[in-house]
């Protein structure tokens, strides 16, 4: 893919640097930094893509012109038989399917269409030098190197498209534009399903509340069964992960958690928030960590939990561990909302994070 040097990055493969304040590419998208020296592509790679193109959206126009600035391109079009084959569901001839590209690179240069029968056959065999896919995609990538490999070939050089997200933090995808969830640019034409895997007003509040200010949303609860009344140390995670999932029909679910943790400074009590979509992309966040004292632990760890403990030692209602030992300076509410913002961050910063990605 890219590699970093001093200025920059760059990709294997010629290049060249100007001196001039230019924005910086990584495969094809911007990640918004001014530099003053950097990398510029100068090859004339073989270039190979293939796809459906059942519909032309942004996820396609971003790959296809990164293959276009990596050199010539022969983009291989599913044909009519694959595609009864693959995708049963859809009605689209392969000749509308090639005009709408043809359409789309009419003031293009350097490319070809051809006609595929499988996923792997034409990157395989041909002579190329770079393969560009999707991130969704780039296992098959993978596969045709394996098999190009097995087959005594030179192995491609594999440039991967991060993730083209629509305004719901989704990726782009033909499927959804067909389900009338995003139009062809990404935007979003529904309201964002999100599920709270808890009845805890505090915590359905605070997710509404961050999610709202980010799309329309439609929110519900549900309560997962088989959870420990009160988790300790990873079982805090577990049990968050537990909550978060994602019901038929949804976008997103937010599992939140709050656990106990022992740690040679001492034991703590912290928030836990696992957002996860659709796709299965996961996220994790965590709160302040609250001090505790021992033998509020040891109590805990014979069966006691904070809830009963904080009964047994204030006489008001408190509405946290947090809220109690900081004499109302900080609510718990506090505390989840900044569990749930830090595991939104890799979303709203997914240029920066998609290399995380399983």
């Amino acid at each position: 893919m890219f590699r970093k040097v001093q200025d920059g990055f760059k990709r294997d493969g010629g290049f060249q640097e100007k001196e001039d304040v230019h924005r910086l590419y990584i495969t094809g998208r911007s990640i918004g930094i001014d530099v003053l020296s950097v990398v510029h592509l100068n090859r004339q790679d073989r270039v190979i893509l293939g796809g459906t193109f059942y519909i032309i959206h942004k996820g396609h126009k971003e790959l296809i012109n990164t293959a276009l600035n990596l050199g010539h391109v022969t983009i291989g079009l599913v044909s009519d038989d694959f595609l009864k084959r693959w995708k049963p569901e859809l009605e689209a001839p392969y000749r509308e399917r090639k005009k709408r590209l043809e359409q789309f690179l009419v003031d293009k240069d350097g490319w070809e269409i051809v006609s595929i029968d499988d996923p792997y056959k034409k990157a395989v065999k041909g002579d190329f030098d770079t393969l560009v896919v999707s991130w969704e995609t780039r296992k098959r990538g993978e596969k045709i190197n394996e098999i190009r490999k097995r087959d005594g070939k030179t192995s491609l050089n594999i440039e991967v498209i991060p993730p083209v997200l629509a305004d719901d933090l989704l990726p782009i995808s033909s499927t959804r534009i067909r389900e009338a969830e995003i139009d062809d640019e990404g935007r979003r034409l529904n309201p964002v399903k999100v599920n709270v895997g808890s009845l805890n007003e505090i915590k359905i509040k605070v997710v509404e509340e961050i999610f709202s200010s980010i799309f329309e949303i439609e929110i519900d609860k549900n309560m997962p069964k088989d959870l420990d009344k009160q988790p300790l140390g990873d079982t805090t995670k577990v049990q968050a992960r537990k909550r978060a999932r994602v019901p038929e029909g949804f976008d997103y679910a937010v599992g939140i958690e709050s656990g106990v943790f022992s740690e040679s400074t001492g034991p703590y009590n912290m928030e836990f928030a696992v957002i996860r979509d659709k796709t299965g992309y996961e996220t994790i966040g965590r709160g302040p960590g609250i001090p505790l004292p021992y033998s509020w632990l040891e109590k805990i760890e014979s069966g006691s939990t904070l809830s009963n403990l904080l009964s047994e030692t204030y006489q008001s209602d408190q509405e946290g561990t947090v809220d109690a030992f900081s004499d109302g300076r900080i609510k718990r509410e506090d505390c989840i909302r900044t569990a749930v913002i830090m595991a939104l961050i890799p979303r709203l910063n997914r240029d920066f994070f998609f290399l995380d990605e399983e």
